[in-house]
C-alpha cells in the first residue's frame, strides 16, 4: 500500500508572527509622500496621461484620417477621370457610327448617280504630274482620259471652277466626291476630279493614293479596291484624315478602273470637337486628343482651349525629364479591355513656382486613331482634403482645451475620493495583518494535522499488514482445527468400536470364567472318582490278595486299574491346578479387560468431548477468520480514508501556504500606501489587548481564530476605521 509523499510548507508559510506586517512609504528626495498625495498625483497623472492619448489619438486619427480621404479623394479624381474618359470614348463611338452610316448611304446614292451616267477611257491620253500624297513625290504618267457622258473631266484644279458630278454631289451631301482613275497595275489611285481642297487652297487633282504606304504596307483603301469590295472608314486624304467611302469603278471587261469617293474630314466635325473643349473637372482640368500612330503620333487633335491643335508633342517630357506624353499613346494603346488607365506625371506651366502632380486617365478609341487623354492636377481635388485636414486640427484644438479642463475637474474629484478612501484603507490594513497570521497559524495546524495523518496512515498500514498476517495464521488454525476435528471423529468411532470389542471380551472372559469353574468342578468330580477308583481298586487288591491264587489275575487287573485311577487322579489334579491358575488368570484378565472397557469407556468419553471442542474450536476460527477479514477490510478502507484525509489535509496545508503566501501579497500592497505610525498606535489603543487575557488560558494543540470580545478581527478593523475609531490621517 503505497504511501503519499509529504508535502513541504510553503516558505511564506514560516513567517514568525512577530514580523512587521506594514512598511512605510516610498520616499522621493528624502521624504515621504503620505498615500493622500500618491492618490492625488496617480490621479492627475492618470487624467494627464488620458488627455495626453487622446490627444495623440485625434492627432494620429487627424494623419490616418488625413491620409484616408488622400487616397479617397485621388482615387475618385481618378475614377472622375476614367468615366469622362469613357464616356467621351462611347460618344466618339456614336458619333463615327452615324457619320460612316452617312458616309456610306451618300456613297451609294454618289455611286448610282455616277452609274447612271456614261464614264469610260478614252482612246486619247493626257500626260498627269501624279503627286503622292504622303510624300509629295512626283511621278509622270500618261493615262487615257477619263470621259464623263462623253466629256474629259480635264485637269480642273480651281475651285472657283464648277467640276461636273463631284460638285454636285458635294453641294447636295454636304461632303466632298472623287472619282478616281487607275494608274498601273498595283492599283496606285489618281484623282482626277475631287471637291477634296488642299493647304494650298487648290483642287487635290493629280494627287494620288499609293498602293503601298510609306511604312512599307499595304493601303487599306487600295486593297479593298483592288479586291472589288466598298471601303469604309477612316482614311488619310491628301494631307489630312477623314471619314471616307470608296467604291470601285470597273469597265465593261469587269477590270477595276477607278473608284467613287464621298467623304467628311474629321476637323469639319465642330460638334464634337466643342464637346470636348466644352469638358472640364476640377479648376483647370481639361480634355484633350492626340494622334495615336504614324507620323502624326503625338500631335494635338483638339487641345486645351483648341490653342495648340495639330502641334505634336510627342517629345515633351514632364518636370522629372520623363516622355510623358510617349507614355500617354503607348498606355492608351496597350489598353485591350476597353478600360481607361490612369498616367500620372509632374508638370509645370509657365509662370509656376514648382511642377504639380498631375493625373491623366487615357483610352485609344482605334476606329480615327485618337488618343483620348481626361488631365487634371491632384492638389484641385484636395480642397475637400484640406477642408477637414483643417476641421481635425480645429478638433485637436478642442482636445487640448477639453483635456485641461478634464484634467483639473479630474484633480478637483481625486482630492475628494481620496478623502474618502483612507478609511476603507485603514480596514484593509488592519484585515491583511490579521488575515496573516491567522494563515500562519492555519499552515501550521494543517501541517501537524497532515503530519498525524500520515503517521496514522503509517500505523494503519503496519496494522493492516498485521491484521493480514493474522487472518493468514487464524485461516490456517481453522484448517488444522476442521483435520483436527475429522481425526477426533474418526478417534472417537474407533475408540466406540474398542469399547465395544473389549465389552465383548469382558463378556467373553465371564464365559471363560463360568466354563473353567465348570471345568474345575468336573476335575474334582473326575479327582473324586479316580480317588473312588483307586480306593475300589485297593479294595479289590486287597480281596484278590485275600483270594490268593484264583484272585491274583484279579489283583493284577485291580493293580492296573488302581495305576490308571492314580495316573488319573495325578491328571486331574495338574488340569486342576492348571484351570485354576487359568482361573485365576481369566479372573485376572478379566478384571484387566473390565478395567480396560471402564478406561476405553472414560477415553470415548473424552474423544467425545475432545471432538466436541474441536468443533467448537472450528467453527470459532471460521467465525474468527471471518472477523479478521471484515476487521482487515475495515482496515483497508480506513487507510484508504486516512491517506484520503492526507491528502485532504496536504491540500487544506498547501492552501494554507498559498492564504499565507497572498496575505503576504496583500501585506506588500498595503505596505505601499504610507499610512502613519500615529495611526497605528491609535488602532492599538483602540482595540483591546487580547495578550493578558489568553495568558492563564490553556495552551493549545491547534491555533485559533483572533476572536476579540466575540468580533473577529475583520469586524474589528472596520469598527477602529469607522466613526468613532481612531483618528485618520489629515490627508
Amino acid at each position: 500500500m503505497a504511501r503519499r509523499p509529504r508535502a513541504s510548507a510553503d516558505p511564506q508559510s514560516s513567517r514568525t508572527r512577530d514580523e512587521p506586517a506594514f512598511r512605510t512609504g516610498r520616499t522621493f528626495g528624502g521624504t515621504t509622500m503620505s498615500f493622500g498625495k500618491k492618490m492625488l498625483a496617480l490621479a492627475t497623472a492618470g487624467a494627464v496621461t488620458t488627455s495626453l492619448l487622446m490627444i495623440a489619438v485625434i492627432w494620429i486619427q487627424r494623419r490616418e484620417v488625413g491620409a484616408i480621404v488622400l487616397q479617397d479623394t485621388d482615387a475618385r479624381s481618378a475614377e472622375t477621370c476614367i468615366r469622362i474618359a469613357d464616356q467621351l470614348h462611347e460618344t466618339l463611338a456614336l458619333v463615327d457610327r452615324v457619320e460612316t452610316e452617312h458616309v456610306a448611304t451618300a456613297l451609294a446614292l454618289t455611286f448610282d448617280a455616277l452609274s447612271s451616267r456614261d464614264l469610260t477611257l478614252d482612246d486619247e491620253t493626257a500626260p498627269w504630274q501624279a503627286v503622292n500624297q504622303f510624300d509629295n513625290s512626283i511621278h509622270e504618267v500618261e493615262l487615257p482620259r477619263l470621259m464623263l457622258d462623253g466629256q474629259w473631266l480635264g485637269q480642273n484644279n480651281d475651285p472657283a471652277v464648277p467640276s461636273p458630278f463631284v460638285d454636285e454631289i458635294g453641294h447636295s451631301a454636304k461632303g466632298a466626291c472623287t472619282i478616281f482613275q487607275r494608274v498601273n497595275e498595283q492599283g496606285d489611285m489618281l484623282r482626277v476630279s475631287t471637291g477634296v481642297i488642299g493647304k494650298d487652297g487648290r483642287r487635290a487633282v493629280g494627287t494620288f493614293i499609293p498602293a503601298v504606304q510609306p511604312d512599307g504596307t499595304p493601303n487599306p483603301v487600295v486593297s479593298a479596291l483592288m479586291a472589288g469590295e466598298r471601303f469604309l472608314g477612316r482614311a488619310y486624304v491628301v494631307d489630312s484624315w477623314w471619314i471616307t467611302g470608296y467604291q470601285p469603278l470597273v469597265d465593261a471587261d469587269g477590270r477595276i478602273m477607278g473608284s467613287v469617293f464621298y467623304g467628311r474630314p474629321q476637323r469639319t466635325l465642330t460638334e464634337v470637337r466643342q464637346h470636348i473643349l466644352d469638358l472640364t473637372l476640377g479648376d483647370t482640368g481639361y480634355v484633350y486628343v492626340l494622334r495615336g500612330s504614324g507620323d502624326g503620333r503625338g500631335e494635338y487633335v483638339v487641345s486645351k482651349d483648341g490653342a495648340r491643335d495639330g502641334e505634336n508633342i510627342c517629345d515633351a517630357q514632364d518636370a522629372n525629364g520623363r516622355y510623358f506624353i510617349r507614355e500617354v499613346v503607348s498606355t492608351a494603346k496597350s489598353t485591350t479591355d476597353g478600360k481607361a488607365e490612369i498616367v500620372e506625371y509632374s508638370w509645370r506651366n509657365d509662370g509656376d513656382v514648382a511642377a504639380r502632380d498631375k493625373i491623366s486617365a487615357v483610352k485609344y478609341f482605334k476606329p480615327w486613331d485618337w488618343v483620348i487623354g481626361v488631365s487634371a492636377y491632384k492638389d484641385e481635388f484636395r480642397k475637400a482634403a484640406a477642408a477637414i485636414d483643417g476641421g481635425m486640427n480645429t478638433m485637436s484644438m478642442t482636445a487640448i482645451i477639453t483635456g485641461f479642463s478634464v484634467t483639473c475637474a479630474v484633480a478637483l474629484a481625486s482630492l475628494m475620493v481620496v478623502r474618502k478612501m483612507m478609511k476603507p484603507l485603514l480596514a484593509v490594513d488592519a484585515t491583511s495583518r490579521r488575515v496573516a497570521e491567522a494563515s500562519t497559524q492555519l499552515a501550521a495546524a494543517a501541517q501537524e494535522l497532515s503530519h498525524g495523518a500520515q503517521t496514522s496512515a503509517s500505523g494503519l498500514e503496519e496494522t493492516a499488514a498485521s491484521l493480514e498476517q493474522m487472518t493468514a495464521t487464524v485461516r490456517q488454525n481453522a484448517d488444522n482445527a476442521e483435520q483436527a476435528n475429522q481425526l477426533a471423529r474418526s478417534s472417537r468411532q474407533t475408540a466406540e468400536q474398542g469399547g465395544a470389542i473389549v465389552a465383548e471380551a469382558v463378556e467373553a472372559m465371564v464365559d471363560i470364567d463360568r466354563s473353567s469353574r465348570q471345568i474345575a468342578d468336573i476335575i474334582t468330580t473326575i479327582d473324586e472318582i479316580a480317588f473312588q477308583t483307586n480306593l475300589l481298586a485297593l479294595n479289590a487288591a486287597v480281596e484278590a490278595a485275600r483270594a490268593g491264587e484264583q484272585g491274583r489275575g484279579f489283583a493284577v487287573v485291580a493293580g492296573e486299574v488302581r495305576c490308571l485311577a492314580q495316573r488319573s487322579a495325578t491328571a486331574a489334579r495338574e488340569i486342576k491346578v492348571l484351570i485354576e491358575d487359568s482361573v485365576k488368570r481369566v479372573r485376572k484378565g478379566s478384571d484387566l479387560v473390565g478395567k480396560s472397557g471402564v478406561i476405553l469407556e472414560t477415553i470415548v468419553a473424552s474423544v467425545k468431548r475432545v471432538t466436541d471442542i474441536v468443533a467448537e474450536i472450528a467453527v470459532a476460527s471460521r467465525e474468527q477468520t471471518g472477523g479478521i477479514e471484515q476487521i482487515n477490510r475495515a482496515v483497508t478502507q480506513l487507510d484508504q480514508v486516512t491517506q484520503m484525509s492526507t491528502a485532504q489535509t496536504e491540500e487544506m496545508d498547501a492552501t494554507a501556504s498559498q492564504l499565507a503566501k497572498h496575505s503576504q501579497q496583500l501585506q506588500n500592497v498595503v505596505s505601499r500606501f504610507n499610512l502613519r505610525t500615529e495611526r497605528l498606535r491609535a488602532e492599538a489603543a483602540w482595540q483591546p489587548a487580547r495578550s493578558s487575557s489568553g495568558a492563564s488560558a490553556k495552551p493549545s494543540r491547534r491555533p485559533e481564530p483572533n476572536w476579540i470580545d466575540g468580533r473577529s478581527a475583520t469586524e474589528l478593523a472596520l469598527v477602529g476605521a469607522g466613526a468613532g475609531g481612531p483618528p485618520l490621517e489629515d490627508f
